[in-house]
């Protein structure tokens, strides 16, 4: 296997196997490797949403802070290679194959244990903790879970921090029908005596977390107790948010994000909680101007993304009840007035109907089509949702996404309406790279 395509190809392969909760391949893993993971000082994100946002935050601060940092992430929006990231750079390629070439025979050996192969992100996030351990060595890794906590890949690290940014019901088939239960698996990620970091605020979901850090004497940080925040946005005109920030450490105004809606408020504070604690025990050193600088700085590609203006073409990987609120929400704030044309398309095991029920009503127009993926949710039963939850809306099907992404920007502008893509990470990853041809 010598070159980045062969890699990769491989890679895919690993597919088929799909999501196998578990942490015993990771750790004979990771024994045969020399336990990496060890040698370096971890940040762990669960959480329903904002995981990927918040981790933006950090990243951003700690960046400016001149601080080396690495980032794993998922799923990719962009290439393969930057879901695993130092300081912005991903994975050169002659790297990711060196570490597959690395990995192959463990994977290989593994298919024949009664634990059988490992799945694609259980590799993949064998080749994150080898490049940051033994290739690009950074100061911190902002660590993502991938889905749950408990048994989830990414769980095989002891965290300076854990954070769970919030818990809502999606892959209830895996996680459990109940946000009791959701948080349950995501408060597996809290560790012996290491703080954790919450915005949740349901208070049987919090019961459950709070239960969790007291029997593992973490410290327990959460929104509206030991952290609060206002927002002080007024200007809806401006594509920015405005915070204040009051914490048991200290206190912070005048705090400012691109990244547009309340959701996007909540992300930062519980990523400045983060920071303030890494300051309080571990000796992380920023300066306020930096702290402003790199919250202002941060982006996340897919999340309430303005890709372009006149007309403003938005991009959001919204794909369960929690993302579809929020962004309704920040939509009624920002564009009521404008016509909404929506590009959707969805995976089948998501709450469909509830995202379209929320959707809907401040839709004109629809078109929806195939995102090529098998878990894609059936395009005709899409628009059966659509027309009987909004019957006034103007409805359209066109299965192939690039002839529908042209037709969907050829529709009505008249520089007035406000273009979005959402309902699954998948269609915004397919999309944005044809948009930024388009209009970078």
């Amino acid at each position: 296997m010598r070159s980045f395509e062969q890699a990769l190809n491989w890679m895919e392969e690993l597919q088929k196997f799909g999501i196998k909760p578990g942490l015993e391949r990771m750790n004979w893993m990771l024994d045969r490797l020399g336990n990496p993971q060890r040698r370096l000082k971890f940040i762990h994100l669960a959480g329903t949403n904002g995981k990927g946002s918040t981790l933006q935050y950090l990243n951003g601060v700690l960046k400016v802070a001149g601080y080396q940092v690495g980032v794993f992430t998922s799923p990719a929006i962009d290439t393969f290679t930057s879901r695993i990231q130092v300081n912005g750079e991903s994975i050169s390629d002659e790297v990711f194959v060196e570490l597959v070439q690395q990995v192959k025979p463990l994977v290989e050996e593994l298919e024949q244990s009664e634990w059988g192969s490992p799945t694609e992100f259980e590799v993949t996030t064998i080749l994150a903790l080898l490049y940051f351990a033994t290739k690009s060595y950074p100061d911190f890794v902002l660590w993502e879970t991938g889905l749950g906590g408990r048994l989830d890949s990414t769980n095989v690290v002891t965290p300076l921090v854990s954070v769970i940014t919030n818990i809502g019901l999606d892959h209830t088939d895996i996680l459990g029908s109940t946000k009791e239960a959701i948080a349950a698996e995501k408060a597996g990620i809290i560790k012996n005596g290491f703080p954790v970091i919450t915005a949740e605020t349901d208070p049987k979901a919090l019961t459950v977390l709070q239960n969790v850090a007291s029997a593992k004497k973490a410290p327990l940080y959460q929104l509206g107790e030991e952290f609060t925040f206002e927002r002080t946005t007024t200007d809806f005109s401006e594509l920015i948010e405005k915070f204040e920030f009051k914490g048991p450490f200290r206190n912070y105004s005048d705090l400012q994000i691109g990244m547009i809606g309340k959701h996007q408020a909540d992300n930062a504070a519980l990523a400045v909680m983060v920071l303030e604690v890494l300051r309080q025990y571990f000796a992380v050193h920023f300066e306020l101007e930096q702290l402003k600088q790199g919250l202002a700085n941060a982006r996340w590609p897919g999340r309430l993304e303005i890709l372009h203006n006149n007309p403003h073409i938005i991009l959001d990987g919204a794909h369960n009840i929690g993302g579809v609120e929020a962004l309704r929400d920040a939509l009624q704030e920002r564009f009521a007035q404008n016509k909404i044309i929506v590009l959707f398309s969805a995976l089948r095991d998501k709450d469909v109907k509830g995202m379209i029920e929320r959707l809907a009503p401040l839709c004109d127009e629809v078109y929806i089509t195939d995102i090529e993926h098998s878990r894609a949710a059936d395009p005709v039963e899409i628009e059966t949702l659509f027309r009987v939850t909004n019957p006034k809306l103007s409805v359209h099907t066109i299965l192939d996404w690039r002839e529908a992404l042209d037709v969907w920007l050829r529709s009505q502008n008249d520089g007035q309406s406000v273009f979005l893509a959402t309902g699954s990470l998948y269609l915004i990853s397919k999309i944005r790279a044809a948009l930024l041809k388009m209009f970078l």
